[in-house]
């Protein structure tokens, strides 16, 4: 499946273009939905669409991460292929200014692009693998648990999600 983000547009899938301001029920050919607390979903949950009071989408998140089946592409790179530093370089030139480190607590879980309307989570950041790994090795567990840090530590170098909206999403959301 061809999947295209065009931040402040929509989204292109195999051809069809869903724009931002469409109603949810002028977009049936897409597939089945599923609508849970006001969202709706669509491909077993890996598209999450947020619509306004109207029933018009505003926002169109991917949730299946470098596993998901659905793989979506923003300005000609594979998104989910894509390192974390890599993608938040490429979103800061497209920006035009640095990205917002949404969480001060917990620093590299997510990121917004005001100017492109681009949000960005990750379950997990590198610094928080690298420091379970040293406590790990301290306290004689490490050998036993290596294969899981091996992969969370390769998946806190990519994003799980990806979320694009209408021009002022992330200001006016937050």
């Amino acid at each position: 499946m061809n999947i295209e983000l065009i931040p402040l547009e929509g989204i292109k899938i195999n051809g069809l273009f869903i724009t931002f301001g469409k109603k949810i029920n002028e977009i049936s050919e897409i597939g089945e939905l599923k609508t849970f607390n006001n969202k709706v979903y669509y491909w077993k949950d890996e598209l999450g669409i947020h619509c306004n009071e109207n029933s018009e989408i505003e926002y169109l998140e991917f949730l299946g991460g470098y596993d998901g089946k659905l793989r979506p592409t923003i300005y000609g790179n594979d998104f989910f292929e894509m390192g974390a530093d890599d993608a938040i370089k490429l979103l800061t030139e497209k920006n035009k200014e640095s990205a917002i480190d949404e969480n001060d607590s917990k620093p590299e879980y997510s990121y917004t692009f005001n100017e492109i309307s681009v949000g960005l989570t990750r379950e997990i950041a590198p610094w928080c693998i690298d420091q379970d790994i040293k406590e790990a090795k301290a306290n004689g567990s490490y050998d036993e648990k290596k294969e899981s840090y091996d992969l969370d530590y390769f998946r806190s170098r990519h994003f799980d999600t990806i979320g694009i909206g209408v021009k002022n999403y992330y200001k006016d959301a937050f």
